[in-house]
């Protein structure tokens, strides 16, 4: 429980600088930034409720393949021994990448004044902190085992858990990578290859994480759909201007919406 504790402690400092830095370099907008968190975290939550049979096709899609996935688990840990460093390397790209991100936007957005950077700070920061919570609830809620200890840790689950070697599913280092991808999907300014590139970094996260033992397959192809799920679902909501869809009480439409 001690080391869940300072787990935890590290991961919201991390997260609260994100969210500072997003913050600042939205100076005079602060009040908006948060009413913005606010209503992604809304939207959210709730959005299950309001998805379509496609939504749902994507869903089962993503469960079927964390399924499909798990029969790999025995197998990729029979494959190595011992820690290599690799996940190590992995961390490292998983937390820099979103601090980059974050960073990068924000300095342009700050000395720029380019209010349209400082909103894609606000994004990096809000899918990483959103991605992170996600994976928390669900390691908390499901228990699964670690592959740290055979014998003792087979990836049983144990629903309540908080004991850091019963909270494997889902790997919160790969949701984090992740959910910068799923930003980049989002964004149609981008180049198309800069997405697939940050998805290599972050293949290098889930194969650390399988390859030092810290996490069964299954738990870093779940951690990968939730955080590019999550990421692309803020970097829409966060698009600056477009045509969208827009439903009125006499039919459907399209309006340009604009944010600056």
């Amino acid at each position: 429980m001690r080391f869940m504790i300072r787990k935890g402690i590290h991961a919201l400092a991390f997260m609260l600088g994100l969210a500072a830095a997003a913050n600042a370099a939205c100076a005079g907008a602060v009040g908006d930034e948060l009413g913005q968190w606010g209503d992604d975290a809304r939207s959210l939550v709730a959005a299950p409720l309001h998805w379509e049979r496609s939504d749902w096709y994507w869903f089962e899609t993503g469960v079927a393949l964390t399924a499909a996935s798990s029969l790999l688990d025995r197998k990729l840990y029979r494959q190595w021994n011992g820690a290599s460093g690799a996940a190590s390397l992995g961390n490292a790209w998983a937390l820099a990448a979103p601090a980059g991100a974050v960073m990068f936007y924000g300095m342009q957005g700050l000395f720029g004044d380019d209010h349209r950077a400082m909103r894609k700070a606000g994004s990096y920061a809000e899918a990483a902190f959103f991605s992170l919570a996600a994976a928390g609830a669900l390691k908390a809620a499901l228990g699964r085992e670690r592959p740290v200890a055979p014998g003792t840790n087979n990836g049983q689950f144990h629903p309540g858990s908080f004991s850091d070697k019963r909270m494997s599913l889902p790997s919160g280092h790969v949701a984090l990578a992740f959910s910068v991808v799923g930003v980049l999907s989002a964004d149609r300014n981008m180049p198309w290859w800069v997405a697939p590139l940050a998805a290599v970094g972050g293949g290098a996260t889930m194969f650390g994480r399988i390859r030092d033992k810290k996490h069964w397959a299954s738990d870093t192809v779940a951690a990968a759909l939730i955080g590019f799920g999550i990421g692309r679902f803020v970097g829409l909501r966060r698009d600056g201007s477009g045509l969208q869809p827009m439903v009125i009480s006499d039919g459907g439409g399209l309006q340009w919406q604009g944010r600056f």
